[in-house]
């Protein structure tokens, strides 16, 4: 076969009818493989928050927050700078409320607890003149009626502040307190060290107790029980579907480089039966000699015990100077790692701090934190950052600033996620002037940019290997007519 023959014939072959058949189904599966590929990357890189909704009044600070089964907001506020008028609101999604609010506490350092039937629960320190404070309880319908007027239901021995008191109920018609008490020492250690031991005890939802006082812990440190910020939104107890409690608590580690005893805080975890008896020791999740806080506890639907805190390991050990971490684990529900350590920011340069995150119906975790990278570490410009985890523990959206912050505001920060069925919320702060003279609160959606990442997001292989299919079909027929 000469080459012009050749040549000649293989213009007819490539240009004959039967062969041209072909072409439909190469492009077909082509578009599928361009469309796939577009729409994955779309589905990865399109993550911001639009169209956000005032939320509360202007210059309003949230001091507890809490969604209904009906996927409304119970919340409690105070103006800025007013330490003793507490109102309490309820709010939709949108940014509606529900009622009008009204004053519903007067005392800034209680702790609070919503029940299932809508109640609230109270406690707070009264100091006596003696060395023991008094624990005082009472209880108010979603209305503001008292239900229970201040009672006593304890003592605690010492001098403790509003981080050593917790209050959790549960949906067995049970209280679950948890303080600060230094009954085991004397006063010139507590005095000097703030060491104490964290007690519990279970009551009724009238205030009676169920239990006497258990003492949990055990060692001469200060400990701290309730999140640092706040004690009343990230929650550090959580209930298993046995009913079993779920806790963490910080400790004070010491080391010699470090300048005093207190510098430094370690994250343990325990958990109890619903009588306080321990069914899981306590064990340190943080690595010592780190200084640890903003820690969130949340349990899943297979009971398996998520972890999400700050710490600064990657900096100056002495005061977190360099920059601070999220990190994320995960225990099963025998406090056993079944997930290492994971650290969600990935930026080393920067401050990250104060996380908030929550489980969609799929089993996704999502993050949000407050962070410095975007303007060089200036703490008057922080911005929102946002992560979504998935359930083999891929990270997609990574480190994704969901907030673009205009030049007339300062900051964007304290986000609070929520899931509701179809839909991830975020409430955050804004804060306008430097320094921060006037603030904004707001709601946003993120579920426009979540729903479609439900699974790892992966060159679609098997169009591609169809489309090679293909090719090799039209050419190969094509090269036999050629040579035969």
């Amino acid at each position: 076969m000469s080459l012009k023959r050749w040549h000649g014939e293989c213009d007819v072959k490539r240009f004959s009818s039967k062969n041209l058949g072909k072409i439909p189904i190469l492009l077909f599966f082509l578009i599928m493989v361009i469309l796939s590929i577009v729409f994955s990357f779309n589905t990865k890189l399109g993550v911001t928050a639009e169209n956000p909704i005032k939320f509360i009044p202007d210059n309003y600070y949230i001091k507890y927050i809490e969604m209904d089964d009906d996927e409304n907001f119970d919340v409690i506020m105070n103006k800025d700078g007013d330490w003793s008028d507490y109102y309490y609101a309820k709010i939709n999604t949108e940014g509606l409320f529900l009622n009008i609010p009204f004053q519903l506490i007067d005392n800034h350092r209680c702790s609070i607890a919503r029940d299932y039937e809508g109640s609230f629960h109270f406690t707070h320190y009264q100091r006596n003149v003696s060395w023991n404070n008094s624990i005082i309880y009472s209880k108010k319908n979603s209305h503001g009626a008292t239900l229970i007027e201040d009672k006593v239901i304890g003592i605690s021995s010492g001098i403790f502040w509003q981080r050593s008191l917790f209050i959790k109920s549960d949906n067995n018609y049970n209280l679950h307190l948890f303080w600060m008490d230094g009954r085991d020492y004397d006063r010139e250690n507590i005095q000097k060290n703030q060491t104490g031991e964290i007690y519990y005890k279970k009551m009724d939802f009238h205030g009676n107790n169920l239990t006497p006082d258990i003492r949990l812990t055990y060692g001469k440190s200060c400990k701290s029980i309730g999140s640092y910020y706040p004690p009343n939104v990230f929650s550090t107890i959580d209930f298993d579907s046995r009913g079993n409690i779920h806790l963490l608590y910080r400790e004070c580690c010491y080391h010699q480089k470090f300048r005093d005893l207190h510098s430094r805080w370690n994250i343990y975890y325990l958990k109890l039966d619903d009588d306080g008896n321990i069914l899981v020791n306590s064990t340190r999740v943080t690595e010592r000699n780190i200084d640890t806080t903003g820690e969130y506890l949340k349990i899943d639907s297979y009971d398996n015990v998520n972890i999400v805190w700050t710490d600064g390991r990657l900096g100056d050990l002495i005061d977190s100077k360099d920059n601070t971490d999220i990190f994320f684990t995960r225990l099963n529900n025998s406090g056993i790692w079944i997930t290492d350590i994971m650290k969600i920011s990935n930026d080393d340069k920067f401050f990250s701090m104060n996380p908030s995150f929550c489980m969609d119906k799929y089993r996704n975790i999502h993050f949000a934190w407050d962070d410095t990278r975007y303007y060089g570490n200036n703490w008057e410009k922080d911005n929102i950052y946002y992560s979504k985890m998935l359930t083999d523990g891929t990270i997609i959206h990574d480190n994704v600033r969901i907030m673009d912050v205009p030049s007339s505001i300062s900051r964007t920060r304290d986000p609070i996620l929520f899931s509701t069925d179809d839909d991830i919320l975020m409430v955050y702060e804004i804060y306008h002037g430097s320094p921060a003279t006037f603030h904004e609160t707001y709601i946003v959606s993120l579920r426009e940019n979540n729903e479609l990442s439900n699974k790892v997001v992966t060159i679609p292989s098997f169009e591609i290997i169809l489309v090679i299919l293909a090719v090799a079909v039209v050419f190969g027929k094509y090269k036999l007519n050629v040579l035969s």
